[in-house]
């Protein structure tokens, strides 16, 4: 589960920056095309506005990322319910193990049953 997990968010933050790189650089080819420069072959952009579409992008995904947990946390709290007390919902423990006979757990003993 945690591998799947970490490859799928590296192949999001691979397409992330794969898409703020190419913001960056049709907002250099606009800024050389603006002054002129379109002939030069190394675009560096200057100014606010070079970053701005990329800013927006992670902007919109961490709000997205942020409704998400709100509403992962929601569901959560709604699926445990309310602790006794109207606190945060209480860990769910498990049901204590059937110790009878048949067991997993057993024990060996030494000598002839008493």
């Amino acid at each position: 589960c945690f591998n799947a997990n970490a490859s799928i968010m590296s192949f999001i933050v691979t397409l992330v920056a794969q898409a703020v790189g190419s913001l960056y650089d049709n907002a250099a080819e606009a800024d050389a095309t603006e002054f002129g420069l379109a002939e030069s072959p190394a675009r560096l952009c200057r100014g606010a506005h070079c970053w701005r579409a990329a800013f927006s992008l992670g902007l919109g995904l961490a709000s997205i990322g942020l409704a998400a947990a709100i509403l992962l946390a929601c569901l959560t709290w709604h699926k445990a319910g309310p602790a006794e007390d109207g606190g945060p919902p209480a860990r769910q423990r498990a049901a204590p193990r059937d110790r009878s006979e048949g067991s997993a757990r057993r024990t060996v003993s030494s000598g002839p049953p008493a």
